[in-house]
């Protein structure tokens, strides 16, 4: 079947306008789709680099304040080692809670060969064994008792209460026992609480719109400023990998409630110190946030296409009427001139070429025209001619039926002018 032109261009108009701004749109939608995740990513990233760079930070500072206790604590073991010395080496035979007065309140703490608590002033602690509490911990005493010198700890939560300590040890002369000094200040909660970590808490969420929730922990599996939190069994077993195998992030997915959890271990660990003091973070991230924006921008740009679509066949609508139209009506009036009318006019168009063909056409038209005219008078010149011809002249169609016949023709056949010829044969009149 033939196919109208203005529906030709129509269509094509179309398939060419509708694929130039589709690819355009999915184009745009891809990049627009792989920067939104590519910007989520490095928000994570800039979240956990801000996180490790802020801990390390605090930590350094805490480490300065930290030490400013050392030389009140290095006195402290001056009156201790001699109360030890007098004693002949018998921790039974000192009187703690007096020294303990001496000191200015430090709770004493003895360990013997096993670093067990044999003796001390904190009654909870007694007979705390560090080889279970702390294999670290033993490992490290174990490595200082048979040296001499004052080896101070930073400022931690002890094993029972969670209470801010800062400890310190020296072994005893004899290196029977290891002598551990903790102090518990007031200033702890005010000005080492300057600084903390819940401030960082407090920034990456404001940066970070994905981060759900954040818990900090320390090495004791302690929930940092919350030390009444049971971690769940799967926060413990985490952080046992993390603490005992390998202190590397690690990234934990829940496809089924869309969250995505980061471990960032913060390694604080320090050879001058037995105290662990590294922080692990437990970012929660709610992946369901990015999801809604990529669907978001995903229905956006289908919408888009939507209208594109619209759009598209509006303009190719147009466009193709506003070309096709000059053709439909040259051609409209070609076909009233071919059907006999050689008088129609031919309306003006645009464009220069059809301008230019109805312009030659008109011409062709006329000069049809002339020679129509003088075909019409040339045949009038041989009808008159023939007319006074006194010989007869007729015309017969193939089966020798006349059809024409001059004046003489008929006085030659017996009829008079106004006889009709039908019916007569020229075969039979002949014959």
């Amino acid at each position: 079947e033939k196919l109208h032109f203005s529906y030709l261009i129509m269509g094509i108009l179309f398939i060419i306008i509708v694929s130039v701004l589709l690819v355009g749109i999915w184009a745009n939608y891809e990049s627009s789709k792989n920067n939104l995740e590519a910007n989520a990513y490095r928000l994570h990233a800039i979240t956990e680099s801000y996180i490790n760079n802020s801990f390390r930070m605090i930590d350094a500072g805490l480490t300065i304040y930290d030490n400013t206790f050392n030389e009140d604590m290095q006195d402290a073991f001056v009156i201790v080692m001699d109360a030890y010395n007098q004693s002949g080496g018998d921790p039974s035979r000192m009187d703690l809670e007096s020294l303990k007065s001496r000191i200015r309140g430090m709770d004493i703490y003895i360990f013997d060969s096993q670093s067990i608590i044999k003796y001390t002033t904190n009654p909870s602690d007694l007979n705390l064994d560090l080889s279970v509490v702390s294999p670290d911990y033993h490992v490290w005493l174990q490595s200082i008792r048979n040296t001499s010198g004052f080896y101070p700890d930073r400022v931690c939560q002890n094993y029972v209460e969670g209470v801010l300590t800062k400890y310190s040890y020296m072994p005893t002369p004899d290196h029977q026992y290891i002598i551990e000094l903790g102090l518990v200040s007031d200033k702890f909660a005010g000005e080492r609480m300057v600084v903390q970590y819940s401030d960082v808490v407090g920034d990456i969420r404001a940066l970070n719109p994905y981060l759900e929730d954040v818990l900090l922990f320390q090495s004791q599996k302690r929930l940092v400023y919350n030390t009444s939190y049971i971690p769940t069994p799967e926060e413990s077993a985490m952080l046992d990998y993390l603490l005992k195998e390998n202190r590397t992030t690690q990234v934990v997915r829940d496809p089924m409630f869309k969250k995505t959890i980061i471990w960032i271990p913060v390694d604080l660990r320090n050879q001058e110190y037995p105290a662990d003091m590294s922080i692990f973070s437990k970012l929660t991230y709610d992946d369901s946030l990015l999801s809604g924006e990529l669907r978001q921008l995903a229905i956006l740009h289908g919408f888009t296409a939507m209208l594109v679509l619209l759009l598209g066949g509006v303009i190719a609508f147009m466009v193709s009427r506003r070309i096709s139209k000059p053709i439909e009506q040259f051609a409209s009036d070609v076909d009233a001139i071919a059907a006999g009318d050689l008088n129609h006019t031919i309306q003006p168009v645009h464009g220069y070429e059809l301008s230019n063909l109805a312009k030659k056409t008109g011409i062709m038209v006329e000069r049809l025209k002339e020679q129509i005219r003088k075909r019409e008078a040339s045949e009038q010149r041989f009808m008159d001619l023939v007319q006074l011809l006194p010989v007869g002249v007729f015309e017969s169609d193939p089966d020798g039926n006349i059809t024409f016949a001059n004046p003489a023709a008929f006085e030659l056949f017996g009829s008079n002018l106004y006889t009709s010829f039908q019916g007569i044969n020229i075969f039979s009149s002949i014959i």
